[in-house]
């Protein structure tokens, strides 16, 4: 058996330069070790991206909020509710909030 060598999923180039990103970005904030949970939202690099991901975390964060209070809510205050109902009740709560 032979081994059959791919291509690399990106150039030497490409991975130059998202290498050079990284490390300008950790210096900016004074890491030495790369940790992805220590990724920063100034690490974007334009006003869409900060836009789409301030945008996504915090509707996110109101969905998970919203399915949790929905769902534990609607079983104190209307215990007759079904789950589906309950879900999504906390769905359009989180959804505004």
């Amino acid at each position: 058996m032979s081994k059959q060598h791919k291509a690399p999923p990106y150039s030497e180039e490409q991975t130059t330069e998202w290498l050079a990103w990284l490390a300008y970005n950790m210096q900016c904030n004074d890491q030495i070790v790369f940790q992805i949970e220590n990724l920063q939202p100034n690490c974007l690099a334009g006003e869409q991206e900060t836009k789409l991901y301030l945008l996504l975390t915090r509707t996110l964060w109101g969905v998970f909020i919203g399915l949790i209070l929905g769902s534990s809510g609607t079983a104190i205050f209307w215990p007759s509710a079904d789950l589906s109902e309950s879900l999504g009740i906390g769905l359009i709560l989180g959804l505004f909030f």
